[in-house]
């Protein structure tokens, strides 16, 4: 990756309405200026989760409640997405 400088102007964030279907996602966000766009997704560990103490007790024995978040974040950062059809979504 090469390092450029530059100004990106005035931009707008939107909240993408999310429901909490995932525990490792802590919001979803479109980041708008003129002539670009793009999507933001932050992660969080599921100790975060709002639904978390809903879990049952057994569950709570398996999930890998630490570090599990990372997993999303290490998947776009080895490259993987590459793999995968354009057609899925994942950004290159």
């Amino acid at each position: 990756m090469t390092a450029t400088t530059g100004s990106i102007g005035e931009w707008t964030v939107d909240t993408v309405n999310y429901e909490f279907n995932s525990p490792t996602t802590a919001g979803l966000y479109r980041v708008r200026g003129e002539g670009w766009s793009l999507f933001l997704k932050v992660l969080q560990s599921y100790r975060r989760w709002p639904l978390f103490h809903a879990l049952p007790s057994e569950w709570l024995q398996h999930l890998p409640v630490d570090e599990a978040w990372r997993y999303e974040a290490d998947i776009y950062a080895d490259g993987l997405t590459r793999a995968r059809p354009r057609l899925i979504g994942a950004s290159r």
